[in-house]
């Protein structure tokens, strides 16, 4: 602290005062911090003396800061100041944007084809849940378009995969899950379909919903399913569906693959189309291996129902 005579301090005091008055006006300006920056000032003022400071040497310092009214416009500028940084620009927000939009899209547009098309199907991969998938079969050809053109110029993919690989995984995925699953998932559903109509139709004395008797033909296939089904090594119903479905589903899905298998063997190349880059290493190779295999497990699943019909005549 600067030591002061009675009079200087006074003299401060008065000052103060007057400095406060002055900001009583503006709430968000607190008094106690400037008048601690005032007393700071003044003592940075007189550093260093050594004796206590005089009024008219304080008057002079006073005089320096200015008058107390002008903490007042201080006071004003600086609440001012911040509300408006509380403000937002919308205008020159948006026009900020845009400008940073048109540079992203003429960068893309006039850009190197190596990198352009990447973002391009990268993009049209993140607005594909907005547009319903829309803009994913777009991304998706562009996406083959980057593989093809890197193969034609003899280079990697590099980094661009990963800008690339979510649209073509997006669309060949659920293609091959589609193509390898879909006819013994049907199969299996139709089963279980089929084995629910037996026992109601059984359990309501072989009588439709309009309460008439069914034809002699579905009656007798009917009856036969569940003599079929019922040889199963589980007592219960539930239980007997449920095996029915997941026999139905293996025996399909082993006919299926074999013909899958086949049309690989004969015609290696569709495959590789088709799921490129996904499938390049598969040849004739892999599908007649697939054929062999599956080939043998449908005879194993047609030996085991041709045992089950020939129980029942």
């Amino acid at each position: 602290m600067t030591e002061m005579t009675s009079a200087a301090e006074a003299r401060l005091d008065e000052y103060l005062s007057q400095v406060r008055r002055a900001l009583h006006a503006h709430p968000d300006v607190s008094p106690d911090e400037v008048a601690a920056d005032i007393r700071e000032h003044i003592a940075t003022e007189f550093t260093g003396l050594n004796r206590p400071v005089s009024p008219g040497e304080l008057e002079s310092v006073l005089a320096r800061l200015g008058p107390p009214s002008q903490w007042a416009s201080a006071g004003a500028q600086s609440q001012a100041a911040s509300n408006g940084a509380l403000s937002i620009d919308w205008k020159g927000l948006f026009q900020s944007v845009r400008r940073r939009a048109l540079g992203v899209f003429e960068s893309l547009w006039k850009g190197p084809e190596d990198w352009r098309l990447p973002y391009l199907a990268f993009g049209l991969t993140l607005l594909a849940p907005l547009t319903f998938g829309i803009t994913l079969i777009a991304a998706y050809f562009l996406a083959r378009a980057t593989v093809e053109l890197a193969a034609e110029k003899g280079q990697p993919l590099g980094a661009r995969r990963w800008l690339v690989y979510p649209a073509i995984l997006a669309v060949s995925l659920p293609l091959l899950l589609g193509l390898m699953f879909a006819p013994a998932i049907a199969a299996g559903n139709i089963a279980g379909v089929e084995h629910y109509q037996a026992e109601r139709l059984e359990r309501d004395g072989w009588l439709n919903y309009q309460r008439k008797p069914i034809p002699e033909a579905d009656r007798a296939y009917y009856e036969k399913l569940l003599a079929v089904v019922r040889q199963f090594p589980v007592a219960s119903g539930h239980h007997q569906e449920i095996l029915l479905v997941v026999f139905s589903v293996i025996g399909c899905l082993a006919a299926w693959w074999t013909a899958l298998g086949l049309a690989l063997w004969a015609m290696p190349r569709w495959a590789t189309t088709l799921f490129h880059p996904l499938l390049d290493g598969y040849d004739g190779h892999h599908g007649a291996r697939l054929a062999t295999f599956s080939a043998l497990a449908v005879l194993v699943w047609a030996g085991i129902v041709y045992r089950l019909m020939a129980n029942v005549g």
